[in-house]
């Protein structure tokens, strides 16, 4: 293995991949709760509610769906010798970034609901809070992957 910071980059985004995938479950699940509010007396404030959690969770799922591709592709090229893609690192730095407001969001969700302290709301807090961890660590390891490619070009150049 020549590239062990590309790997640990890998492994890293398929964690995040998961935990996103995850997140984006209990989005699908908030968004199916406000649908179903919107049959009752609480119409006017669900709908919105739907519309954003239903964004949220298409957000979600799109970026765990990238960051699993992307830390697969970064895992088998960094197993087999070669360099991953620059642009690949980009796209995941990018999906990152995009990630870290709805990240906040869903922790912000998580802290409202615990008025409830159900199990759904317990299970929310803990996922968004490893979904903001696994998101700064995930975005701060692709910058020092980053730079270290960059310094590794410079000095072959």
């Amino acid at each position: 293995m020549k590239h062990k910071l590309g790997f640990t980059a890998g492994i890293m985004n398929l964690i995040l991949g998961g935990i996103l995938f995850v997140f984006a479950v209990l989005f699908i699940i908030m968004a199916a709760c406000c649908i179903m509010m919107s049959f009752s007396l609480f119409f006017m404030a669900a709908i919105p509610a739907f519309l954003v959690t239903g964004f949220l969770a298409s957000v979600t799922l799109i970026a765990a769906a990238v960051n699993i591709a992307v830390g697969a592709g970064a895992v088998a090229t960094s197993i087999k010798g070669g360099l991953p893609v620059y642009v690949v690192s980009i796209v995941s730095l990018v999906v990152d970034v995009a990630m870290l407001p709805v990240s906040i969001c869903g922790l912000a969700c998580g802290v409202f609901l615990m008025q409830d302290a159900s199990f759904l709301s317990v299970f929310v807090l803990i996922i968004s809070v490893l979904s903001v961890a696994a998101v700064i660590a995930s975005t701060v390891l692709d910058i020092v992957c980053l730079k270290s490619r960059k310094s590794e070009a410079a000095q072959n150049a």
